[in-house]
Order: structure tokens, then sequence, then C-alpha cells
């Protein structure tokens, strides 16, 4: 009886394990073998066995047999984890209708049955509906693809070498620190899969082209439909131009008037206007050329002016685009004529918190919109109404990449960046510093998610902060940085920040600062979890350390030691 107590008692140790470690236990349970649960969860074989292996360690266990009757005797997993586990997709559920481009998607759908079309693009300048068109053909064909479809999202990625990581976390597969380089992990992982990736926003990262050509020299059974706004300039790729919806009526409507039309009675239901109105409701269109995001800017604006004055201030607009400087990039001419009467038109108030909001990278929550970009919720309501910034499914916020430059433009003209970065930095940092107790307890799950969706925040916070030659403030969260690196095998992107900081700043008087910095990037240069550094690194630690002690700095000597 003592024994069972005693056995009944330990069952905290399974608290201990992460969600990953959870779902491979259960896949454990129902018998499976490594390269089922691989194939099951998206993982390498290799990947299983080392999670196996954490597995045992926390549990107390020496094999397979043990964990799974460990398991048993509690009571755990014995429900099918076949619908939490088996996911073939993770395209985002549509918050508004899709309209329209019914001969885009038979195009793209076409293209992609043919065994010669691996890698088609979408382009076309922004606000046109790029994303929305590839989720669309995504969500059509669900299983159409063995290993399933997944959306990539690049936007908030500044530089080419964090593709992989993206796509790898986009499809659930985990890197683990090792031999191989991230890049072949992930083309060793694909080589035998049948699946299609969306990579959306491509075209600020043409640098990390060969990339995609890898996966599909590699991975014969991929194919790739990327968003861009440029070519991606390879011979293996098959270019679908994006105009705007149809706005020439075929028969009682067009498909750029249900898209205006439906997003007016998002605003008033009860709006019975197509008719009535369709000549001013076809003249919108026409000057917007039909392109989705001027719409629904358009018709933000439908329960303040009448449809008349929507297209009047449109049409003044648009004669903007021929008084332009020649130097102005072309994919920002239409939207500055859609962008500025919506300027106008906004409180005092909606103005200074829309160009602060512009400084988050990849959207924020509800609580840094109103530290950061000092938003009450009838502003942020306010502007969410406008279609001038999105509330996601997750309950973040997000702007259009197009509006956001627009909007960061107004915010150095009414000369608040300085102090808008400032408060943005601050704030991440602060977040990172909170998770160094929750990275090293029981919370580490949902600290490296919080971290997860916060990173290309903190990420331009850090780039920010260099850019001023001043990083000091920051290294009171350089330890969660640290752990968050490690725990998430982004060793690549903890090298990247050291080194590029090393590099940028000025050093005289910041000793201390440099220290911390060279010791993180000696971290990230090692290639497991156990510390096992070239002999080079440890003796730049050793010389380090001893810098340190003479410098009285106990925070970097305990990160070197």
């Amino acid at each position: 009886m003592t024994s069972t107590n005693n056995r009944r008692a330990d069952v905290g140790v399974f608290d201990s394990l992460t969600e990953r470690e959870n779902e491979i236990l259960a896949c454990l349970v129902q018998g499976m073998s490594n390269r089922e649960v691989s194939d099951r969860l998206n993982l390498a074989v290799t990947t299983v066995k080392w999670y196996t292996r954490q597995i045992y360690n926390k549990l107390g266990v020496n094999s397979r047999r043990e964990a799974v009757a460990l398991a048993k005797d509690y009571g755990l997993f014995q429900l099918s984890v076949t619908q939490s586990t088996k996911i073939r997709h993770n395209l985002p559920a549509e918050t508004t209708p899709f309209i329209g481009r019914k001969r885009e998607i038979d195009t793209v759908t076409n293209l992609l049955e043919q065994p010669k079309h691996r890698l088609l693009t979408i382009l076309a300048p922004g606000g046109m509906g790029k994303s929305r068109l590839a989720l669309q053909i995504g969500r059509i064909h669900p299983d159409r693809f063995a290993d399933g479809i997944y959306f990539v999202a690049l936007q908030s990625l500044s530089a080419s070498e964090q593709i992989v990581v993206t796509i790898g976390e986009s499809i659930g597969f985990v890197f683990v620190p090792g031999e191989r380089s991230p890049e072949q992990q992930l083309l060793d992982f694909l080589k035998n899969k049948e699946m299609l990736l969306i990579l959306d926003n491509f075209e600020h990262l043409l640098t990390g082209t060969t990339y995609v050509t890898d996966i599909l020299r590699t991975a014969p059974q991929i194919k790739i439909l990327t968003t861009s706004r440029q070519s991606l300039n390879l011979t293996s790729e098959t270019v679908l131009k994006l105009n705007g919806l149809a706005y020439e009526r075929d028969g009682d409507s067009s498909d750029a008037a249900d898209l205006f039309v439906d997003a007016v009675r998002q605003l008033s239901p009860t709006f019975q206007g197509a008719d009535q109105f369709q000549e001013t409701i076809d003249r919108i269109c026409q000057l917007t050329e039909g392109m989705p995001l001027a719409l629904l800017l358009a018709a933000a604006w439908s329960d303040t002016l009448t449809l008349a004055q929507i297209a009047d201030e449109i049409e003044a607009g648009i004669g903007f685009l021929e008084q332009t400087k020649s130097d102005l990039p072309l994919r920002h001419r239409g939207i500055r004529a859609v962008f500025e009467p919506t300027w106008q038109r906004l409180t005092e108030s909606e103005r200074l918190v829309l160009a602060r909001f512009s400084v988050f990278a990849g959207g924020c929550t509800y609580e840094a919109a109103t530290q950061v970009a000092k938003a009450t919720p009838a502003i942020l309501q306010s502007l969410v109404n406008k279609a001038l910034i999105i509330r996601t499914s997750s309950g973040r916020y997000e702007m259009h990449e197009l509006l956001r430059q627009y909007a960061n433009e107004r915010l150095e003209e009414l000369d608040l960046f300085v102090a808008t970065k400032d408060a943005h930095a601050e704030y991440y940092r602060d977040l990172l510093s909170q998770q160094e107790a929750h990275l090293k307890g029981n919370n580490q799950n949902e600290s490296l998610k919080l971290i997860d969706a916060e990173f290309s925040n903190v990420r331009s916070a850090w780039g920010y902060k260099v850019s001023i030659n001043d990083l000091e403030a920051f290294m009171i969260s350089l330890e969660s940085l640290r752990l968050y690196f490690l725990m998430r095998s982004r060793l690549v992107d903890g090298r990247s920040l050291s080194e590029n900081a090393i590099h940028a700043l000025h050093w005289e008087g910041k000793q201390q600062t440099l220290l911390a910095l060279q010791l993180l990037s000696i971290w990230m240069r090692s290639d497991t979890f156990t510390s096992e550094f070239r002999p080079e690194d440890l003796d730049s630690v050793q010389a380090l350390i001893a810098l340190a002690k003479k410098h009285h700095d106990t925070s970097t000597l305990a990160l070197g030691y």
C-alpha cells in the first residue's frame, strides 16, 4: 500500500513535461514506433529520440516500457490523440467572406495539378489581396497534399537567414542542436513529404531564394506558392500577376462591387442601396481599380460620408498619383491616395495612436497597444472599425504593412519617432526580463509561447537600441534571451543578434555590455545544450570571466559560469 501511495504521489513529475513531450508520450502509449511518431508530429526521427530521452529523464525511468506503464498507471493519455496531433494544415480561420477571384483560383489550381509547376508566385502590389487568395486556394484543397498545407508568414522577418526557422515553426518541425545545420535538418525532413508551402510576403527576402531552390531540389513532392511584390526571378518560377477585382459589371454586379457592398453592410447591416447607388458604387470601384484594400478602406467611411462623397475623396486622391515624385516606389503611389483622406479625417487622438502603432513588428497584444501606442479601448475599437487595425482570431492587433509604413512616416513628421521607439524598446525589454523566472520554473511552456509571439518585436527593439548605441538597459533581459534561444534551438538568431551588436556598437566606456554580448555569442556557437564548447571558445570564456571579475560584473559572471 505504501508503494502505491508513493507512486501516486509522483504524478507531479508529469507536470514537468513540455507540450511536445506530452504529445510524444501520448503516441508512445498508443504503441507507435519512432518513425510513426515522426510522421504524426512532423518531427525528424532523431528529434523524436532526443525528446524520448528527455521524457525518460524527467519521469525517472530507463525504457519506453517503463514510461508507458507509468503513464497508464495514472490513467493518462487514454483518449485518442489523433485529432490533436494529426494536424495537416495551419491555415487561419476566415474572419470575413472571401469574394471573387474565381478565374485566378481556377488558374492556380490548374497549375498546381501539373507536375512541372512546383513554384508559383502570386505577384502584385500591396493591397491587392495576394495573401487572401493564397489562403483561399489552400482552404479549397485541404486534402490535396498528403502531408498538409502550411501558411508561412514572412512579413515580420528582417533577414533571409530567418526563413528556414520560420518554415520549421510553421509546419511544426522542431530543430535539435547538433552537427547538422537547421537548413539540412529541414531538408532531410521534407525530402519525402508531399506538402504545399504558402510563403507569404517574400519580396523583402529575395536573397533567401536559395532556400526555395534547395527545397525544390531536395523534396520532389513539395510545391511552393509564394506571394510577393517582386518576382523571385528563378527559372523554376511560374508567375501569376494579380490585378484588382473585376469592376466591370457582368450582369447585376461585379466582384469589386460585391466586396464594397459587403464591407458597407458590416457597418450597416440594413444597407439596401446596392441598386439605388449602383453608378456611384461602380465609380468607386473604377477609381480604386478594384484594389481590395482600397475598397475596404473606402467602405469604412460609409457610416460617416455619403457614397458620392467617398467617391469624390478618392477621385481627388487619384490625381495625386500623376503629381507624385518620380523616385517614389510604384507600390506606394496608389495606396497613398487612399490613406491620405483617411488620415485627414481621423481625430487627433486617433492619428497619434495610429502613428505610434507603426513601431510594432508582427502585431501586438492589447496591453502593448495601450502602453506603447497609448491607445484607449475606444480609440482602438474605432481604428478597428475603420479597417486601419485588424484584430486577429488570437486577439492580437495587426496593421497592413503598407499602412504601417505610411503611419511610420507620419510618426516621424509628428516628431514622436524617438519617444515611441524608446517606449517600444523599454516595454519588450521588461517583458523579456520578466520571463527569466518562468523559463527557469514551472511556466516554461507559456513563457516560450509568449516570446515566440513577440519575437519580431523583441528583434526590432534590440535593433533600434543597437542603432542608437544604447544597448545597456537591454542587458537585464539577456539571460531570458539566452534561455529562449537554447530552448527553441534558435542559435542562429541568437548569434545574429549578439554578433551584429558587437560589430555595430561603439564600445568606449561600455566594457560590461561588451563582455555579456561576447559570452552570449559564444553560447550561441555551441552545438549542444551540454555546454560542450570548442576549445577556443573555452579559452575566450575564461578570459572574459577574468575580465568580468576585474569589473565586478556579477551578471556577466553568472552568464560565463
